[in-house]
């Protein structure tokens, strides 16, 4: 009976995983807006809560929390406190607690989803794989509308807006390009570091592809922040002088370069995010439009320094919302939230970092903690320019870096215990 019984929770066991990488699939990659609507992308969300929950009180033995969790916990409950401190005086209440209930659902999902994932090596794994093979998805798609422009001239509504510039599974351009921007150094790094030729051409190969998607969406701080965290690659890449790397980094910049010269008759908007090029070039970072936008947030904040103007509320009554996450959040959370903010991705950014200390104990990992650390600090030069604390794959990036941390750490304890006992 014993044994049956063992079998029967294997069994089930095994099905909720099924279910679980089935529902990963959809992280983060298909509609990544939470307000004003909600989405059936969002129900699968809920659904993956449950399967999460599911997958971890069905392990035969115990998780032990790691003291991060408790302080990764606390930070988060400290900046979901600010967000519902700044609505204490709000005017549209019905939006200002939708959006509190998307921050907490977010915040929840990248707390459980590090949670999880780190109580079994199996699942840790397959985790990660089913991130790349969204990612992959991702670019499949956005690739499938770039040769539908190219080869028949058509921009459907499937890949492009309005204005025909690549969105691809994402409602917005601008949602696209950040996502790309996050982790095109993840590729960039897997693609230099590849134990295997075959690997780094797969890598390589949607290395550019990112690259080539990220100008078709016309983001002009995208691909500003592409060139960043890119140039952060090749940097580190280049500093081990290996013939390899610098041929790589080569072959790469002559395909884009080619791609951009064949595609660019055919998508003019490519020409619109080269034109960030030219801002910089005169000293300028950014357009007329966001300096107005960025006074009138320095301009909230002077009226409400504490608490904020309340979170959705902006958008609503000045009719565009704050084109930068830094900002925004001082003009809608005040300095409780700037320092609760400040508090979380300081947090983040010093454990990504960390990470890149503790690979040498665990080197299959390498592409994923520089790639996180090099993407991050993109991302960050991304938020600049836009709103990014709504979109799901950033708090996925957070809960990926804090369980790759609590991973590294015990390949570093086993080394250190083999160590000592040799």
């Amino acid at each position: 009976m014993g044994g049956l019984g063992r079998n029967f929770l294997r069994a089930k066991r095994n099905v909720h995983l099924v279910l679980f990488l089935l529902w990963l699939l959809f992280i983060p990659w298909v509609k990544l807006e939470l307000y004003p609507r909600i989405i059936w992308a969002d129900a699968l969300f809920l659904f993956f809560g449950g399967m999460v929950f599911l997958q971890w009180t069905l392990q035969q033995r115990p998780f032990r929390a790691s003291k991060l969790f408790i302080l990764f916990g606390a930070i988060i409950t400290f900046w979901i406190m600010a967000v519902i401190v700044s609505g204490w005086r709000v005017v549209h209440v019905k939006a200002y607690v939708f959006e509190t209930i998307a921050y907490l659902y977010l915040a929840l999902l990248s707390w459980l989803l590090a949670y999880t994932i780190v109580s079994s090596a199996k699942l840790f794994q397959r985790a990660f794989t089913t991130f790349t093979v969204g990612f992959i998805i991702v670019l499949m798609f956005g690739g499938i509308g770039l040769l539908d422009a190219f080869l028949f001239g058509r921009f459907s509504p499937l890949f492009y807006n309005e204005a025909r510039k690549l969105i691809a599974t994402f409602k917005f351009p601008n949602q696209l390009a950040g996502f790309l921007v996050l982790f095109l150094p993840v590729v960039v790094m897997r693609s230099l570091y590849a134990r295997y030729r075959k690997e780094r051409w797969f890598y390589g190969g949607w290395t550019l592809l990112t690259l080539i998607e990220i100008v078709a969406s016309g983001s002009r701080s995208g691909l500003v922040a592409a060139f960043f965290g890119l140039g952060l690659c090749v940097l580190f890449a280049l500093s081990k002088l290996r013939l390899r790397y610098i041929m790589s980094v080569s072959a790469l910049t002559m395909g884009f370069g080619l791609a951009v010269i064949y595609l660019e008759p055919h998508i003019r908007v490519i020409h619109r995010a080269f034109s960030a090029l030219q801002l910089l070039f005169h000293g300028e970072i950014t357009d007329p439009f966001r300096r107005e936008n960025w006074r009138l947030a320095l301009w909230l904040f002077e009226r409400f320094p504490i608490t904020g103007y309340g979170i959705a509320n902006v958008a609503l009554d000045y009719e565009y919302e704050i084109h930068n996450t830094y900002l925004t959040v001082v003009a809608e959370t005040g300095l409780f939230g700037f320092f609760a903010f400040s508090s979380l991705m300081a947090f983040i950014l010093v454990l990504a970092w960390h990470n890149t200390r503790l690979v040498k104990y665990a080197p299959q990992w390498f592409g994923w903690a520089y790639g996180l650390w090099f993407g991050l600090l993109a991302e960050m030069l991304y938020a600049t320019q836009h709103h990014i604390l709504r979109t799901r794959h950033l708090w996925v990036t957070f809960g990926l870096i804090v369980a790759l941390n609590v991973w590294l750490r015990r390949a570093h304890r086993s080394a250190r215990f083999y160590t000592e006992l040799t």
